[in-house]
């Protein structure tokens, strides 16, 4: 007669958040330079990289609540910024 084991885990996966900001928002806000200067008045965001120097190809992360740049996904207009 064989002994036959069987175990199993539970993984609980919690959905991601989502955090908007929408053209309304920002009209209400005091100009800005690009988008990292809208982004970082966020709470839970971190901006990391270079420092934003109004050139184009600046290469700032976003880290939204310490999930990782890796693991955030930034859209403007439903399109993918990278």
């Amino acid at each position: 007669e064989e002994t036959m084991v069987v175990t199993a885990a539970e993984q609980n996966l919690q959905a991601p958040g989502v955090s908007t900001i929408t053209a309304d928002e920002i009209r209400k806000r005091p100009p800005a330079r690009d988008v990292s200067e809208i982004i970082r008045t966020m709470p839970g965001v971190n901006l990391t990289g270079n420092s934003t120097s109004g050139q184009r190809g600046n290469n700032r992360q976003i880290d939204i609540r310490g999930m990782g740049p890796e693991n955030t996904l930034i859209l403007i207009d439903g399109k993918p910024v990278t």
